[in-house]
C-alpha cells in the first residue's frame, strides 16, 4: 500500500533525475564549444600534429554545440 509521503519521494527522486541529466548535458555541450573554439585557434602546424587538415577543422568548428 502507497502513502502520499511515498509518491512525493519519489516524485523528488525524479526530479533531482531530470536536473541532473540536464546539468549533465549544459557541461557536455559547454566542453564542445569550448574545444571547437580552442580547436579554431590551432595554426597549421598544431593540426598537422593531431592529423587533422584545415577543411577537418572548419568542418568540426562549424557544426553547433549540439552536435556531436
Amino acid at each position: 500500500m502507497s502513502t502520499c509521503s511515498d509518491c512525493a519521494t519519489i516524485d523528488r527522486r525524479r526530479s533531482r533525475g531530470v536536473w541532473a541529466r540536464l546539468g549533465a548535458t549544459l557541461a557536455l555541450w559547454r566542453r564542445r564549444r569550448s574545444g571547437r573554439t580552442d580547436l579554431a585557434g590551432f595554426s597549421a602546424r598544431e593540426l598537422r600534429d593531431l592529423g587533422l587538415s584545415r577543411g577537418d577543422m572548419i568542418h568540426e568548428t562549424a557544426k553547433p554545440f549540439w552536435r556531436a
